[in-house]
């Protein structure tokens, strides 16, 4: 799987990280390590979330997920 590219793929602005619609996978680690991120909305089109994906995030205070995520 690629890599997200900000601006593209998703935007992340005063600690909200939004993925952008269209996207369905989210790679192992790409958001791991980063502790700007304090909310997070996923796309009604998303449907893997990568392992470790927001390993040692946060602190994370919100965290919407559509039902269309399956694992």
């Amino acid at each position: 799987m690629e890599k997200l590219v900000e601006g593209k793929d998703y935007t992340l602005f005063d600690g909200q990280l939004t993925i952008n619609e269209g996207i369905k996978y989210i790679p192992d680690r790409s958001f791991e390590n980063r502790d700007d991120i304090n909310s997070i909305i996923f796309p009604s089109t998303l449907i893997s979330i990568g392992q470790k994906a927001f390993f040692e995030c946060g602190p994370i205070k919100e965290i919407i997920i559509p039902n269309s995520v399956r694992y």
